[in-house]
C-alpha cells in the first residue's frame, strides 16, 4: 500500500479515499481495488504507544 495509507473498517464496503496528490500513481491506486479483507493481517501495535491516552509512539 502507498505510504500514508490508512485502512479502516467502518462497517461499509471497502473503499479508498484521500486527498489529491501528485505523488500518488493513479494506476497503482486502481490496483488497490483488487484487495479483499482476507488479504490483510491485523497487527497489534499497542506496544508502540507511549501511553493509553496518546497517539504518540514510545521511544526505542
Amino acid at each position: 500500500m502507498p505510504p500514508g495509507t490508512i485502512v479502516a473498517d467502518n462497517g461499509s464496503g471497502w473503499f479508498v479515499s484521500g486527498e489529491e496528490n501528485a505523488g500518488w500513481d493513479d494506476s497503482r491506486l486502481a490496483g488497490l481495488k483488487g484487495f479483499k479483507g482476507s488479504d490483510f493481517e491485523a497487527v497489534d501495535a499497542s506496544g508502540l504507544q507511549r501511553s493509553p491516552d496518546s497517539g504518540a509512539v514510545a521511544p526505542r
